[in-house]
Formats: structure tokens, sequence, C-alpha cells
């Protein structure tokens, strides 16, 4: 019987450590990210850089080379250009 609980306590204990590395490994993944001069952060997330998890999947930016973020889910023929994100009502 102790050694049953001994390998119930040892498997309890390695689970809660699994799930804080996890944790500690999301929050860091999901730091702001910089596309020109936006700071992108939840509820946005930036393709590439980030986990889509990290935002919700409609609002998932993507980073022109020249600098300007967008709407990765639209259409080469009409990106929907984001140049501001205001934070504030958050």
């Amino acid at each position: 019987m102790a050694m049953a609980m001994e390998l119930l306590a040892f498997g309890l204990a390695s689970l809660l450590l699994h799930v804080a590395r996890a944790i500690d490994n999301t929050s860091a993944s999901c730091a702001p990210a910089r596309c020109g001069n936006l700071s992108i952060a939840y509820p946005f997330s930036l393709s590439g850089v980030q986990p889509l998890y990290c935002g919700y999947p409609a609002l998932e930016l993507a980073c022109d080379a020249a600098g300007p973020a967008y709407l990765s889910r639209t259409s080469r023929q009409h990106l929907y250009r984001v140049d501001d994100i205001s934070y504030d009502n958050c």
C-alpha cells in the first residue's frame, strides 16, 4: 500500500511539473511582438512569431517586409492593412 501511495505521489508531482513548464513556455511565447511601430499582443497574434493560440485566429496579423501589418486571413488583392492598435480599453 505504501508503494502505491509513493507511485501516485510521484506521478502527481511529475504531472504538476509538466503543467508548470507548459504554462511558463506559453507565457513567454505570447509576449508582445513588434511589426514596424506596432506592438502586437492579445487579442491579436503575429504570424510566424507568436503561436496562433496567443490571439483570436481571425485577428492573426502578418508583417510585411516594409513594415505595415495586415490581417493574414485576407486575400492578396484585398489586404486589410493595420496602421494602429489601441489597447486602452482592454
